[in-house]
């Protein structure tokens, strides 16, 4: 489902930072609301806003096009500054490249030597969503990351997103999103959160979602839990108009000092978006737990 864009793209968003609103039906107004407290999609938009690049290697060019001279590369999960000429005669140029449309961010960042570089680099390598949370539990939070996958377009409805997950400057593990739009065709903000068990801290989920808002709306929902060592689709489809979803029971990966196994499936989402598990310990009866979860991860 295709909607007009929550963020304009207008010359005026880019000088203001402030999100131009659509119409959106009432039914939806409190998710809207609360969508956009979680995600960070206005922030691509905000002046002197800290962005994440996103891909490997990254070119940071003179001039917002394939053409423009490359005065050096960037590192994935590098920083940098959301650089917005204050000026009546500036307007953001789009490209398209591997079949994926989007704008060129003019960004001030570091080079390997340290010195300041003022250039464009291409949206699809700077990241939609971005947290940090201490995944292996060793005391040092990992940067998750959730962009535009890498992956070449071919076929129209061929759209993939991907969320990377880094620890220091070593890729830990990676996963392919498929549908989720988050290019600028798509015109949708991009959320990415992660919920944290109060009972079951070894309980990691990653939500990965978009939003677009006209006449109609599109929710797009993908829950994935972490087990260690990857990513596990548990929930993912749309959320708005005839819900289609499908979701996936998964075992609990427990810590050596917590026996027995845990088996847990979404029960639905409550009244603030959470999601609420049951839980089977062992071959135990379900325990449906409702309970306060960590979503504040940064």
């Amino acid at each position: 489902m295709r909607a007009t864009t929550l963020f304009s793209l207008s010359m005026a968003l880019f000088l203001t930072g402030n999100a131009q609103e659509r119409f959106i039906s009432s039914d939806f107004t409190r998710f809207y609301d609360w969508f956009h407290e979680h995600a960070q999609t206005e922030l691509l938009y905000t002046h002197q806003a800290t962005l994440y690049i996103f891909e490997y290697e990254t070119p940071i060019r003179q001039s917002p096009c394939l053409e423009g001279e490359i005065l050096g590369h960037l590192s994935i999960g590098q920083k940098v500054s959301n650089f917005i000429p204050n000026s009546d005669f500036y307007t953001p140029t789009e490209d398209q490249i591997n079949g994926y449309d989007d704008l060129w961010y003019p960004v001030k960042a570091h080079d390997s030597h340290g010195q300041e570089i003022e250039g464009f680099v291409w949206g699809a390598h700077i990241a939609k969503g971005w947290r940090r949370v201490d995944l292996t539990f060793d005391q040092e939070k990992e940067l998750i990351l959730l962009g535009i996958s890498s992956r070449p377009r071919t076929e129209p409805e061929d759209i993939n997103a991907e969320i990377r997950i880094l620890k220091g400057d070593h890729l830990l593990a990676q996963q392919q999103i498929p549908g989720l739009c988050l290019f600028e065709e798509c015109q949708s903000s991009a959320l990415l959160r992660i919920i944290q068990d109060s009972i079951y801290p070894e309980l990691i989920v990653l939500e990965a979602s978009t939003l677009t808002v006209a006449c109609d709306v599109s929710i797009e929902k993908n829950f994935y839990y972490w087990d260690g060592f990857k990513l596990i689709n548990v929930l993912s489809g749309e959320f708005a108009f005839n819900p289609t979803y499908t979701e996936k029971s998964f075992t609990l990966n427990r810590s050596p000092s917590r026996k027995g196994t845990v088996s847990c499936s979404l029960s639905y989402l409550d009244e603030n978006f959470n999601p609420v598990w049951d839980f089977k310990v062992n071959s135990g009866p379900v325990v449906r737990v409702k309970n306060k979860v960590n979503t504040k991860a940064k």
